[in-house]
């Protein structure tokens, strides 16, 4: 993925993880500053009062001792190290609250603590303020951020509530926890190419039921998923003098005579002749008309000698039109079940003037294709 895609598509999320980096980085920054002045002052600052306190007791001279216990302090504090893994700050200094800067760029931090020889006492209190290098703290945020941003587009989908759901079902179906694993790929995979285009289950559990063996690696199975999720179409394969019917990639196994009537009745649909409808013949009146469409399609296409005499000599009957719709019907039910009826069965009405019913696919003619080779 193109970074200046991902730039594009995720600049709210680098928004906000910039702002979060910032806020951490500060309050990381100020944590562990804090904490190295506080090791001092309970350390290294209890050590050297302890010592003065001693030497000045000895010399009986309070004032001086002070002064002089404040001037090493003021030393010592000069030559504190601090660890800021980030190096928000540039310095950190200290000083009296009164002396203390109050410039944008300087940040006091919560600790305050008395350079008075006893503990007891609360005079020459000391701040410590540190000042921030805004251009590496902005810069060190955006990084981080941007890193997230990168790291995260290049993460798998995880799968949303619809897609564990599937998962289950194709478990189901048939899988261990090999086929657990490949399958979540799969849907990974997919996803990742397609993150809002819905599966037609129906068309995908059909498939596996009859021909689980041919989608065994992921690859298998991710192309498999990409079947199901492209519209149904109906689509007729003439070549060699024969009819090939299928429905997305599945074929549909069928005898040659229904296969033709499918095609004819495609045909019809396709050619918007009456939207098309095709009237059943009278039971006593067979149509010459309609036999002879069929008659040429079957000549052409490898039709069955008995059907072909059938319709020469007597006609296309309206019971021979039914035997084949049903035909038709069994054969969609057995290669993809009842589900596939609605789109790809027949509907039928009458018209208001004739008592022969009228027939037609159900399917739109833009999902009825017919390729000749």
């Amino acid at each position: 993925m193109p970074l200046k895609v991902i730039a594009q598509d995720n600049w709210k999320i680098l928004a906000g993880l910039t702002l979060f980096y910032l806020m951490v980085s500060l309050v990381c920054g100020a944590f562990f500053t804090q904490y190295r002045y506080s090791q001092f002052v309970n350390q290294d600052l209890m050590s050297a009062r302890s010592h003065i306190w001693l030497d000045g007791a000895e010399m009986g001279e309070r004032p001086e001792t002070q002064r002089i216990f404040k001037l090493k302090s003021q030393l010592l504090l000069d030559q504190v190290s601090w660890y800021n893994p980030i190096q928000i700050f540039s310095q950190c200094h200290t000083a009296a609250p009164s002396l203390s800067p109050e410039d944008n760029s300087s940040l006091r931090l919560p600790l305050t603590f008395s350079l008075d020889l006893s503990a007891d006492q609360t005079g020459d209190l000391i701040d410590i303020n540190c000042q921030l290098q805004g251009e590496n703290w902005l810069f060190t945020s955006i990084l981080c951020a941007a890193l997230s941003v990168l790291f995260i587009s290049f993460q798998p989908r995880p799968l949303n509530t619809d897609d564990l759901k599937l998962l289950k079902r194709l478990l189901q179906i048939g899988g261990s926890s090999v086929d657990q694993k490949r399958w979540k790929q799969a849907i990974e995979k997919f996803r990742a190419t397609n993150p809002d285009r819905g599966i037609n289950e129906d068309y995908l559990r059909r498939v596996l039921e009859t021909e689980a063996e041919k989608f065994q690696s992921v690859e298998e199975r991710f192309t498999l998923l990409e079947q199901a999720s492209k519209p149904l179409t109906l689509s007729f394969l003439l070549n060699s003098g024969n009819v090939e019917v299928r429905v997305n990639d599945v074929i549909i196994p069928m005898s040659t005579t229904p296969a033709i009537y499918w095609l004819w009745y495609a045909k019809k649909r396709m050619t918007h002749s009456n939207d098309g409808w095709v009237l059943n013949p009278p039971s006593n009146r067979p149509s010459q008309s309609l036999a002879a469409e069929l008659i040429t399609l079957m000549e052409n296409y490898g039709g069955h000698g008995r059907a072909i005499s059938e319709l020469k000599q007597n006609g296309l009957k309206a019971k021979t039109l039914d035997q084949n719709r049903n035909k038709i019907k069994d054969a969609l039910v057995n290669s993809l079940g009842e589900s596939f009826i609605e789109q790809f069965g027949f509907e039928s009405d009458k018209q208001e003037d004739n008592t022969q019913s009228i027939y037609r696919l159900k399917i739109s003619p833009n999902d009825i294709s017919i390729n000749e080779s």
